[in-house]
């Protein structure tokens, strides 16, 4: 089932039409147990049928139903990535209707009640039983794409393989055509003993669940291996990738799932998850059969998320990068969001604030960005931070990423249609803020609260994990800032919510601790906020978090503006460059703007990335949603789309043509009608055309006038 937390423990339902006879219903039961994926949070493996109507008889606890053990699957223990989970090792081909028949059939043993008699009022905590809140995942059968290598390896160890560095070899003599394989166009024949190393390259990166039919084979071994790259080194943790498309030269170190044929015919073997990536390897070493292979397909398995929006302008370096962005948060966006599906599959507040604002410009579906900030209120421990990363089993506290929650809120209440949903959460924010106040110290600063207080991947902070300087303890320019701009977004959130009297409490906390800020880490000297209280080092986070607090004064919000783009500081990466380019906006830095929105054609497509990197190279994941949000700034920014009140009820656009001519777009609206917008730039005069959907108002702000829009506006 859909994959919760223990409050929230989901349960499929289906619909179907059964006509008049016998049938069998059949499923497979698994529990990873202590190899399971972090983000995999069971309590207790079993299987729940509950029929309803006239078939209610069929029901687990009252129906006769089965069970038997299905040998042959088994876990091998990996040291890749861990967070993952381990990977499968398959000697029995998927069950069929026809196998079953075979097994060793007993009546199923009850493991509990799905609720027990309850003693003395007691709240029912076992499990936690919640209607699954997503539709069915998207589903289409892939081909494993370009045929890249085929070569016999002079060993058939797996891991002396992957020690080998690639070379071009497409041996003729060997007489087998797996591009036409590779398109379900001819059977392979391997003789016995014969080992082949075959690479594709697949069309894009995909999330899949590769299934290999085949024949005969008894005693040999197949590995089914994912990449997202080559690397410089035969070491999984290497980072040096260079051109994704090169692969001569290089290592392809793969996450693989092994399968051990029984022998028998036209069998069907495919682990019970998915694997991720951009590059496919089969390694087969044949034992003493013949071995025959039908067939190599992947099914992609995602959430069904698809750009419903357009997006286009006159720079083909803010457009080319358009189909990774996308790619990019599709294969991050699953049962739950995503921080990258190669290495971790977990969902982190902070890059899901990210992943969900991209959603709102995409899609009107917002059923995933609800499920994951509603798990993460689940998530709340008792001092009243959230857990950085959930659903998961191991708790990881980063406490400035529990003020990215309330910017969640703050984004969900503007850009979406559902303020009960938000007024709803709005306690958990407020417990959320106050785990914050009791780490004010005397001085009025924000002193750095326990855990992993990461910001970014900044290259100075690296020796510290990704947290600023102080911010493992003392005070940090960065957390204290940040948490100013929460409050403001808390006040503000409060107060269009008719909690006028909060609304003020928080507005007068944030003066506070702005103030407390302006004097501790203001450098009159060189116009910018520090990172500490020597003035010692400077960076784009501070800056970011100030300017985007509303607290600074005209004049210092000037002098900011023209210090920061020539300074010398430590500079945001890609992840953290969405608050930058928020702050530039708010500034009317209008050439740095671009020319960092402009870094993804430069640094990602020229370089062969179909997803978006984790960092500024050497990167770790090659596919990192929250380097997705660019896609947000095309719409809010550069077309300067945004909603001007809660339910996105009133429209405000502020365009940001830089130095383009022309830009245009349509933007979906949770009215159920889309934004349309042109402009053209002629000379020094801005033309165009904004139509909004029936009941929405708005405002256009140019930069000599101000001009209300009711329907269609031509300019």
């Amino acid at each position: 089932p859909e994959r919760g937390s223990p409050l929230y423990w989901y349960y499929e339902s289906f619909m179907l039409d059964i006509p008049v006879g016998e049938h069998t219903f059949w499923t497979i039961v698994w529990s990873a147990g202590q190899y399971a994926a972090m983000a995999q949070m069971s309590v207790q493996p079993g299987f729940l049928f509950a029929a309803q109507g006239e078939h209610e008889a069929l029901s687990t606890g009252l129906g006769e139903w089965q069970t038997c053990p299905y040998p042959g699957w088994d876990y091998q223990e990996t040291s890749q990535a861990i967070w993952r989970g381990h990977r499968f090792r398959i000697s029995r081909p998927f069950p069929t209707l026809k196998s079953l028949d075979s097994l060793d059939w007993r009546p199923a043993r009850r493991v509990s009640r799905v609720c027990d008699r309850l003693q003395d009022w007691e709240v029912y905590q076992k499990r936690r039983l919640q209607p699954a809140s997503l539709p069915p995942l998207f589903s289409a059968i892939r081909h494993p794409g370009a045929l890249r290598l085929v070569c016999e390896p002079s060993s058939s160890d797996p891991e002396a393989v992957q020690s080998t560095a690639l070379a071009p070899a497409l041996p003729p003599d060997l007489h087998e055509d797996w591009q036409a394989f590779a398109a379900g166009k001819t059977d392979i024949h391997l003789p016995p003993g014969a080992v082949r190393r075959v690479v594709f390259k697949l069309p894009d990166y995909l999330v899949a669940y590769p299934k290999l039919t085949l024949s005969g084979g008894r005693g040999a071994r197949i590995f089914i291996g994912w990449a997202e790259a080559a690397r410089a080194q035969p070491d999984f943790w290497n980072r040096e990738k260079g051109n994704r498309d090169e692969l001569w030269g290089k290592y392809l170190v793969t996450q693989d799932d092994e399968i051990r044929p029984d022998g028998s015919e036209n069998a069907c073997y495919e682990p019970l998850w998915w694997q991720a990536g951009l590059y496919l390897q089969l390694l087969i070493v044949n034992g003493e059969a013949p071995l025959t292979l039908h067939a190599l397909t992947l099914e992609e398995t995602r959430y069904p998320l698809e750009m419903e929006s357009r997006f286009d302008c006159s720079d083909s370096r803010l457009t080319a990068p358009l189909p990774l962005l996308v790619r990019g948060l599709q294969a991050n966006a699953n049962e739950t969001f995503f921080d990258c599906p190669h290495y971790e599959e977990l969902q982190y507040i902070g890059d899901t604030r990210l992943q969900a604002l991209c959603h709102a410009v995409m899609t009107r579906d917002d059923r995933l960005t609800r499920k994951a900030i509603t798990l993460f209120d689940a998530s709340r421990l008792p001092e009243g931070f959230l857990q950085a990363r959930f659903p998961c089993r191991v708790t990881q506290l980063i406490a400035p990423f529990s003020l990215y929650w309330v910017g969640m809120l703050w984004d969900y209440a503007h850009w979406r249609a559902d303020l009960d949903f938000v007024r709803a959460l709005l306690p958990g924010m407020r417990a959320t803020l106050e785990a914050f106040r009791r780490h004010i110290g005397p001085d009025g600063l924000l002193h750095a609260p326990e855990g992993w207080n990461v910001t970014d991947w900044v290259e100075a902070w690296n020796q510290d994990a990704g947290v600023p300087p102080h911010g493992h303890n003392g005070v940090s320019g960065v957390l204290h800032w940040h948490l100013v701009y929460t409050l403001a977004l808390a006040a503000d959130l409060e107060k269009k919510l008719g909690e006028p009297e909060l609304a003020a409490h928080y507005a007068r906390w944030t003066r506070a601790l702005a103030q407390a800020g302006q004097t501790a880490f203001w450098n009159e000297a060189r116009g910018l906020f520090a990172d500490d209280q020597t003035h010692a080092t400077f960076c784009d986070h501070t800056q970011a978090f100030a300017v985007l607090s509303g607290q600074l004064p005209a004049a210092q919000r000037r002098r900011l503006a023209h210090a920061w783009p020539a300074a010398e500081r430590s500079p945001a990466s890609y992840y953290f460059l969405h608050y930058v380019l928020e702050a530039f906006r708010r500034l009317g830095l209008t050439q740095p703007l671009y020319a960092q929105l402009r870094r993804w054609d430069a640094e990602m497509v020229q370089i062969g990335l179909k997803t978006p990197l984790e960092r500024v190279e050497p990167s770790r994941s090659d596919c990192h949603a929250w380097s997705a949000h660019p896609l947000y700034h095309y719409f809010a920014t550069v077309l300067g789309v945004r909603p001007a009140e809660p339910g996105f009820a009133s429209v405000e656009i502020v365009p940001m043509l830089g130095d383009l001519t022309w830009a245009e777009g349509v933007l979906v609206h949770p009215s159920g009608g889309d934004i349309r917008v042109a402009f053209e730039r002629r000379g020094r005069r801005l033309r165009g055309l904004v139509e909004l959907p029936p009941g929405v108002r708005g405002k256009l702000r140019l930069t000599t006038k101000t001009l209300p829009i009711e329907g269609r506006l031509i300019f």
